[in-house]
Parts: C-alpha cells; sequence; structure tokens
C-alpha cells in the first residue's frame, strides 16, 4: 500500500463544549466505526484462499476449536463448502473494537461544511500530517462492490484497507483520510516494543508512545502545534465566531484563521485572512 499524504489535513467540527480540548491537543476523538452514518461501513466479504494453503489454514483454525479428530474434519470440509463463493463479513464484535478518526484532503466542500460543520455554522481545523498521529493517516479507497478478504494470502495491512479503508463510491466527494487505532492487548503492546527495539530502529519518544497507544475508541491527546490552521463558516453566528477565536487564544496558538465567504458568481467557498499567525 503507498500511502503519500498531503502536507494538511482537515477536520469539520461544530462548535461544541469539547472544540477547546480540540484545541488544546488534549481530545481527539475515535468513534467506532458502527456508529457511523454509513450502513455499510466497514463491511466486506470473506473468502477462504483456494489452494493448499487456504485449507491449511481452515484446518489450523478447526483444530483450535474442536479436539476430535472426526468433528475437525467434517467442520473443516463444512467450512470449505461455505467459503467457495464470496460471504459476507459482519464480524461487528471486531469492528467495534477499532476506533476511527476521520480528515478530508478538501477544506472547501460546501457538502462536507452542510454535513459535518452545522451547516457552515461550525469550523474547520487543518492538521499537519508531518506530526504526531496524524503521519499515521491512510488513505481512503472507493468502489462499487464489497472488498473480498482472502485468507490467508491477504496480509494484515491488506485486511485493514479492504474493511476499515473501502468505502462506496458515492462517498468519493468526501476525499477521505482515516487514522486508525485498534484495542491492543498488554500482551501486544509489549510486543511490538520488543519487537522494534530488537530491529535496532532508532525510536523516539513520541514513535514509542505511538507503538504503545492504542486503545480503541475514545480520546488521543495530540501536540497542539500539529494544528496549522482554523477556518470559520460562512453561516457561523457571531458569538460562535468569538467563542472560536477566544479558544485559539486561549491554547496559545500562533496560526492564521480564516473565514469561509460564498463567492458570489460560483458554486464555490472562498477564505478571508482575519487573524495572521
Amino acid at each position: 500500500m503507498t500511502n503519500e499524504l498531503p502536507a494538511t489535513l482537515y477536520k469539520y467540527y461544530e462548535v461544541k463544549e469539547f472544540l477547546p480540548k480540540v484545541l488544546s491537543g488534549e481530545a481527539l476523538k475515535f468513534s467506532c466505526p458502527m456508529d457511523f452514518n454509513d450502513p455499510f461501513e466497514s463491511r466486506s466479504c470473506f473468502q477462504i484462499d483456494n489452494s493448499k494453503e487456504g485449507k491449511r489454514y481452515i484446518h489450523e483454525k478447526v483444530k483450535q476449536r474442536f479436539s476430535n479428530p472426526s468433528q475437525r474434519i467434517a467442520k473443516a470440509r463444512q467450512i470449505e463448502r461455505r467459503f467457495n463463493a464470496p460471504q459476507s463479513l459482519d464480524d461487528d464484535a471486531i469492528i467495534r473494537l477499532v476506533g476511527v478518526c476521520c480528515f478530508s484532503e478538501m477544506k472547501d466542500s460546501i457538502l462536507m461544511w452542510s454535513h459535518y460543520a452545522n451547516e457552515h455554522k461550525g469550523v474547520c481545523i487543518g492538521f499537519d500530517t508531518r506530526k504526531s498521529l496524524f503521519r499515521l493517516a491512510w488513505q481512503v479507497k472507493y468502489q462499487e462492490e464489497f472488498p473480498i478478504v482472502r485468507r490467508p494470502t491477504d496480509s494484515d495491512e491488506i485486511l485493514l484497507a479492504k474493511t476499515l479503508l473501502t468505502k462506496a463510491d458515492c462517498w468519493s466527494y468526501e476525499k477521505e483520510w482515516r487514522i486508525i487505532k485498534r484495542t491492543q492487548t498488554e500482551f501486544e503492546r509489549d510486543y511490538r516494543l520488543r519487537k522494534r527495539y530488537s530491529s535496532n530502529e532508532n525510536l523516539s519518544e513520541e514513535d514509542i508512545q505511538l507503538l504503545v497507544d492504542e486503545k480503541g475508541p475514545g480520546f488521543y491527546s495530540f501536540p497542539k502545534e500539529a494544528i496549522t490552521e482554523i477556518y470559520l463558516g460562512a453561516r457561523i453566528e457571531k458569538n460562535q465566531r468569538e467563542k472560536v477565536i477566544q479558544g485559539v487564544r486561549d491554547a496559545n496558538l500562533n496560526i492564521p484563521i480564516y473565514e469561509a465567504q460564498r463567492n458570489p458568481k460560483k458554486y464555490c467557498l472562498e477564505f478571508k485572512l482575519i487573524k495572521s499567525a
């Protein structure tokens, strides 16, 4: 998977009580995909690779669950017949252990402002993808049909892309990127750290923190210096406008603030600088 990050990723917000915590770097929310507005979110199909490796994969899985040899054989044959064709994979239990934070390449999408920023009354915040967890963003792909997860041939990276980074074509206007945080056990966390240390990689404190900070859905902190700019909606109310500007001051953010304006001749937004960095 290639993943050339844009310099800045944007996230749209309503002006609510949690916004100051975002501006101070205290709380970036990662939500369970099951709570998203798309009922097809994180759905894929599952198919066992019809090869010796695929059959071995089935037998190993069955062996872990059944001690009786005759039961193993019967169950393995049943699974082989079932997975000759792709089957819908609705593993809600696994998906609920994953936290996802969504971003866009665009700050000027009229639809995004309408859907996610309280009908242009909210804000859009830009984040530097060279810093902290924003380096971990992955691009979402769009297509008509569910992706097919083929086990055991698909690597974990491909499995990730097919389940959490694939959406229906109709969402392509969002040009979405995602940071994914899964629920990691203490054993997994220790194992990953030992593996990184044994490979003689020169890990910074930030790298180490990113490795161990995997707790699934919830709030994650980040250095507020990753915030590069903020945009006020074209219909933001005066009191909300002042609240956001004050929030930037309170967080000691030295960033430019822009205000969206409707173009008088075209269906597009323009941005006026109201405070320089």
